[in-house]
């Protein structure tokens, strides 16, 4: 988690944000204006597909799913991860030697973090030439997440309805056929449970072991 912030990342924060709104909704003594004031962060990119360990936190966070779906949709698809490693070298070369030289030196002394996530996070938006197009757009408030998220939990749960009526539903069926073939063939049913009785009359009986 600690590399994916370093190199420009901003899930995990946004998560944090969700989380606490998440708790804010369960508070009685919330003035509404209060929620229509509070506008959400800018929203990164990537949001509807988490890395394992953002979807660990989100579940560690107990963010509400339905929150995450309603706000990942302002989000925009998560930027490649693969590494140009020519254009990178292209790149660090163009750095000022003063700054290079700084770099070394601190990580040789380990007196700074490892540079390398940030000067990954760093070519990325170089090589992007504006910040993220999902932090430019609108940003919604809290209300707006909120009837969201209603909206979607609702949705889920139509859904949910339908899938178990539709298996109710096969589950009727299937009795209603068995039934309809047992009517059919009703002489062979009950000569087949004639034969079985038959059979289980005629099993020898195992005696009792002394005891």
């Amino acid at each position: 988690m600690r590399t994916e912030l370093a190199t420009g990342d901003r899930r995990p924060l946004y998560l944090a944000w969700l989380s606490a709104l998440t708790r804010w909704e369960l508070e009685e003594d919330v003035d509404e204006d209060e929620y229509t004031s509070t506008l959400e962060p800018p929203v990164p990119a990537g949001l509807a597909h988490l890395t394992g360990p953002q979807q660990a936190l989100a579940d560690f966070l107990r963010v509400d799913p339905h929150l995450l779906t309603a706000a990942a949709r302002a989000s925009g698809a998560a930027p490649s991860q693969t590494i140009d490693k020519a254009a990178l070298a292209a790149w660090i070369r163009a750095l000022p030697q003063p700054e290079k030289d700084a770099l070394l030196l601190d990580a040789a002394l380990g007196t700074a973090p490892q540079p390398g996530p940030a000067l990954l996070a760093r070519h990325r938006a170089a090589s992007r030439g504006t910040a993220e197009p999902s932090t430019a757009a609108r940003r919604r408030s809290a209300a707006e997440l909120l009837d969201a998220a209603h909206e979607v939990r609702s949705e889920h749960n139509r859904q949910q309805d339908q899938a178990r009526a539709q298996a109710r539903r096969a589950q009727q069926s299937a009795r209603e056929s068995h039934l309809d073939h047992l009517a059919d063939n009703a002489e062979q049913a009950w000569q087949d449970v004639a034969n079985l009785i038959g059979r289980s009359s005629a099993a020898p009986m195992t005696p009792l072991s002394p005891s």
